[in-house]
């Protein structure tokens, strides 16, 4: 499970509204900073500075420091934004000063501060936790630089100070940790790949909230991990044929771009599709001839009534892959949404086509799944890039539900959205997936696993996670730098294995 700020908040008040304190969380979750420190470094005699805001983060901070003094530790609590003012953190303060612990303000004695920083092996940041938006004010961007350029080991309770914890997007200067200790769930921040380098290793701890607190909040958004794949993909039958493993149709590649479509039927292939007919002009034949010699070869001009039969027997359609947006592209997009029967996948330039009239959305007959990039998602939605990227997640669920479609928004992170509401966050795969051709790489692959059986949530899942596997099993074999999507195709049996070795080919099925 992973969960927004206001997801946090909800939950702490409900957690309240039963009989829980706030100061009985903040005491909670500061002994689990304690703990982890504890464990993990040396403390006896240490110089250790604690870094604290005003509110809650802060509170936890002031437990941690308590706690510290009295293992023997020599904190030093930095107030960053003055004294705390809610009465749960006051309450911790006034435990912090009872215990004698040193206490500096950051206002009052910056050049202090900023010489212990420098100095110190170990910081724990708890300024602002889930609550920063923006940027960073001179003075705290002045301090977190100095903790970056320090030599020290740096804990970050909750969210590094400077991170949105709900986009990632961190501010110039926003606090590097080697860790992050997350409370109750990851934040969206722990998993992005934007602040990896700001939030480290991430652990989570339980500070004792009832499971009811997050009832209609759990699941709502995961990370897609191992165990939710292992609920889908299932292991070859022995007796089964061709006919048993899914037929795809693939409207794909134009002359220019030939390409697409022989990474189409090749992603397909290698992903277990018993027949795989790509419908394509004669030039992009010609290459998926030579490249992928199994594929049945349509001329989708010439034998336009072949094409619609292909498409009544197709078990999964494809549909975009450098198909361009031509008169004839167009119209053949069109007679295919309108008259498929099985589930589709559409891609690239058959987003471009719905993107130029969304009266199109209307025509799609069965369930689908749309694959666009940031840009391609741009032009479908009118929003800019960065106005997604800001909350990518929000967005991409929001489209799902509008359009009743599974959206999987690819990125560095790729969102898969449900029209339930439901969205996971894929965290595995490398820069080496940011070429020309991996967006057709994976279309194949998720047309293979639609047509092999699996609804369209299913087929979504597993393909990402399969052909991100593949991309990391052929980083260990290859700089990343020099990764193509063609190199990438031969390793998504590589994933297969891999996943079932993992997970000890567990059958659990029924999650979806």
């Amino acid at each position: 499970m992973i969960i927004t700020a206001g997801d946090q908040r909800v939950i702490e008040a409900r957690a309240v509204e039963r009989g829980m304190s706030l100061s009985q969380l903040m005491e909670t979750a500061g002994r689990c900073v304690f703990a982890h420190i504890s464990s993990r470094y040396d403390i006896r005699d240490a110089e250790i500075i604690v870094l604290c805001g005003s509110g809650g983060n802060g509170g936890d901070g002031f437990v941690a420091a308590r706690l510290l003094k009295q293992a023997g530790a020599h904190p030093a609590v930095v107030l960053c934004s003055g004294t705390p003012k809610a009465s749960a953190p006051v309450q911790m303060y006034k435990l912090l000063i009872s215990e004698g612990v040193p206490v500096v303000d950051l206002l009052l004695e910056r050049e202090r501060v900023m010489s212990a920083v420098r100095d110190s092996r170990l910081i724990i940041d708890a300024v602002y936790g889930i609550g920063f938006r923006g940027e960073l004010n001179n003075e705290m961007s002045r301090l977190f630089l100095a903790v970056n350029e320090s030599k020290a080991a740096v804990v970050a309770v909750d969210i590094p100070s400077g991170v949105d914890a709900d986009n990632g997007k961190a501010a110039v200067n926003a606090v590097r940790a080697d860790e992050t200790l997350c409370f109750i769930a990851k934040k969206c921040a722990n998993v992005l790949k934007t602040a990896a380098g700001h939030c480290g290793k991430s652990f989570l701890y339980n500070i004792g909230i009832p499971k009811e607190c997050f009832s209609d909040i759990e699941g709502r958004l995961c990370e897609l991990d191992l165990e939710i794949v292992c609920d889908i993909l299932r292991p070859r039958s022995e007796t089964g044929h061709k006919g048993n493993f899914g037929r795809v149709l693939m409207t794909v590649g134009s002359d220019r771009y030939r390409g697409a479509a022989v990474l189409a039927a090749l992603g397909a292939y290698r992903t277990g599709a018993g027949l795989v007919t790509v419908a394509s002009t004669e030039k992009a034949i010609e290459a998926v001839a030579a490249w992928v010699p199994e594929a049945i070869l349509l001329d989708r001009e010439l034998y336009a009534s072949e094409y619609l039969s292909a498409l009544g027997r197709a078990d999964a359609c494809l549909i975009g892959c450098g198909l361009t947006v031509s008169e004839k592209s167009q119209a053949f997009f069109e007679e295919t949404i309108k008259r498929a029967e099985c589930p589709i996948v559409i891609d690239a330039d058959g987003l471009n086509i719905l993107a130029a009239d969304s009266m199109l959305f209307e025509r799609i007959k069965s369930d689908a799944i749309l694959t666009p990039h940031i840009g391609e998602f741009s032009r479908l939605t009118g929003l800019s890039c960065e106005e997604i990227l800001s909350d990518r997640i929000k967005h991409a669920v929001a489209f799902a539900k509008l359009r009743r479609v599974i959206l999987v928004l690819k990125s560095e992170n790729t969102v898969v959205a449900f029209p339930d509401g439901r969205a996971f966050i894929n965290t595995i795969g490398n820069s080496g997936l940011a070429k020309a051709g991996s967006g057709d790489l994976l279309s194949g692959v998720i047309a293979a696993l639609l047509a092999m059986g699996n609804t369209t949530k299913k087929a979504a899942l597993a393909g990402i996670w399969l052909h991100s596997l593949a991309a990391d099993i052929a980083a260990r074999e290859c700089d990343k730098q020099a990764l193509t999507a063609t190199y990438i195709a031969d390793f998504i049996s590589a994933a297969y294995r891999e996943t079932y070795a993992d997970s000890g080919t567990k059958e659990k099925f029924g999650q979806f």
